[in-house]
């Protein structure tokens, strides 16, 4: 019997203004969703709780440092090829002009119509790039949007 170990990840919704910040994932091909966007998240360390993980990975995505109003939404078990126990957030970010992207190709907003359409024009790389086909975008955007 194959068993595999639990991958723990964490994810944060980051609205402004009603409009859901997506990161575009580099194209490269050892990372998940590569060339799509998606919300900021990475896995846990073994020394960390899901709220320092949530913050480092702001932090190394988007370079925000002090967030006051981080909720925890919930969990989510996916068991398919990987056994993984996402942790969702969400925050509200009143100044986005402080976003400094750090990894990645660029960010953007999305309208909850662009949202749903599924993908959006990236200005640098001149093409249409798709939205995250995975269970936590769809799952979670309503009980995070009217935040």
């Amino acid at each position: 019997m194959h068993t595999s170990k639990l991958k723990k990840i964490v994810s944060v919704f980051i609205f402004s203004k009603n409009q859901l910040l997506l990161q575009l994932r580099d194209k490269k091909k050892e990372i998940v969703y590569p060339g799509c966007w998606g919300l900021i998240s990475g896995s846990l360390n073994c020394d960390e709780n899901p709220f320092t993980g949530i913050r480092r990975e702001i932090q190394e995505e988007i370079s925000i440092t002090s967030l006051k109003n981080l909720n925890f939404v919930d969990t989510f078990l996916s068991c398919g090829n990987e056994n993984i126990i996402y942790y969702v957030f969400k925050t509200n970010i009143k100044n986005p002009s402080k976003i400094i992207l750090k990894e990645g190709v660029e960010y953007s907003f999305f309208s909850k119509s662009e949202f749903f359409k599924g993908y959006k024009f990236s200005r640098k790389l001149k093409k249409i790039c798709y939205v995250v086909n995975n269970t936590i975008m769809k799952k979670f955007y309503f009980r995070t949007l009217n935040y």
